[in-house]
């Protein structure tokens, strides 16, 4: 025979609440004390070069930029070779291995003779390729009474692009004045050697950025959902920030790029995410 089941006293059913809601604000602190989560501050910015260089005149006078260029054939091979010369016929002859071959009055220094009349004027354009070593553009003297001075190009890089001339043939120019900007590529793909991320960040979430730390790219030219992300590290941190808009500043960060998916375009723009660490899940409510 069996014996009528026992209701359960009152104490059960507080019993059974306490339980329920200890194990759920166990739970909850489990979650906001003890999940840690990645922490970013949002960025933006453009695509520069870190060695980008004006190249300037030491002397006022009239500008010619540009240079006088043709083809010789090469000693041993017959084979066709580009060379780069001045009005007085100095320049250089195209490396294809190591140092190009010097040019002194049209005599290459391997004992060859250019023809003058075979020249042919080149003026500075952007996206030129130009050879390290190689003329520029020459400055002529106001008063005419001194040869020209001869603008080179730096021989500190492999090989160099010009991104913007500013100075047209003819135009007078004051000592120190730029003539054109340049920024260093590979020889081989013509890659911009060098590359950084010039960051802009808003004040509240500058206090948290330090060297060293990742940076995430996005590129706005280029869909990251096909081409992917940009990676680049935290170098510096530039400590003078600027007004933006009213009640607004913003401070600068330059993070040299690591690796990228994608073409680096001098002057294209980009998203970006600075991984500053991480943090607990309470932290990140009471910071947002």
């Amino acid at each position: 025979m069996s014996l009528p089941a026992t209701p359960p006293g009152r104490s059960y059913y507080l019993l059974v609440t306490s339980v329920s809601f200890g194990t759920l604000f166990a739970c909850m602190g489990g979650i906001l004390f003890g999940v840690q989560l990645e922490v970013v501050a949002p960025a933006r910015g453009t695509i520069t070069a870190r060695d980008m260089q004006d190249i300037r005149t030491p002397v006022a006078g009239l500008v010619q930029p540009g240079w006088y260029e043709g083809e010789l054939a090469q000693a041993s091979s017959g084979q066709k070779e580009r060379f780069r010369v001045d009005s007085q016929g100095n320049g250089i002859a195209e490396a294809h291995r190591g140092k190009g071959l010097a040019i002194h009055a049209y005599q290459v220094e391997d004992g060859r003779r250019i023809d003058p009349n075979t020249c042919h004027f080149h003026r500075l354009s952007v996206g030129d390729i130009l050879w390290p070593g190689q003329v520029l553009a020459e400055v002529s003297s106001l008063a005419g009474n001194k040869e020209p001075k001869v603008l080179l190009v730096p021989e500190s890089a492999p090989c160099w692009v010009t991104v913007k001339v500013k100075r047209q043939m003819g135009q007078a120019v004051d000592a120190g004045g730029a003539v054109a900007t340049i920024v260093p590529v590979d020889r081989i793909n013509h890659q911009v050697i060098g590359a950084i991320a010039r960051l802009e960040v808003e004040e509240r979430h500058f206090g948290a950025i330090h060297p060293e730390q990742r940076v995430r790219l996005r590129s706005r030219m280029f869909n990251h959902r096909v081409y992917g992300e940009a990676e680049a590290k935290v170098e510096q941190l530039e400590p003078l920030g600027e007004e933006c808009e009213p009640g607004k500043r913003r401070f600068f960060v330059v993070a040299p790029i690591l690796r990228s998916p994608f073409p680096l375009v001098l002057g294209s723009s980009f998203d970006a995410e600075i991984v500053v660490g991480r943090k607990s899940v309470y932290r990140v409510i009471l910071e947002h």
